[in-house]
């Protein structure tokens, strides 16, 4: 079963091109109108974690219905979901919803 805000995910993944920590890591801040602002990612552990290099900080161009729905979406952060994986080294790491 996948989490609520799966799908939501998903499309702004594929519209952004953008991996999937720095989707996860998008608050409501960093959505504008027609721009998504990637500034942090999110990190194994479920906390905000600065972006690996400086290059990677960037705006992307969104479309409205997009912004839109990811303005109306979670809290501060808009994807309330954490990697969770068997171990550190696990290559394949799935989406979970955060237990809070």
């Amino acid at each position: 079963m996948l989490p609520d805000g799966a799908p939501l995910l998903f499309r702004l993944l594929a519209e952004t091109g953008c991996r999937v920590s720095e989707g996860l890591g998008l608050t409501r801040e960093c959505v504008g109108e027609g721009l998504a602002l990637i500034k942090h990612q999110l990190a194994r552990d479920g906390s905000l974690a600065p972006l690996k290099t400086a290059r990677s900080r960037r705006q992307i161009e969104i479309t409205g219905g997009l912004a839109a729905e990811l303005r109306l979406a979670g809290g501060e952060r808009i994807f309330d979901m954490t990697f969770r994986g068997t171990d550190s080294r696990s290559s394949s790491s799935d989406c979970k919803a955060a237990s809070r």
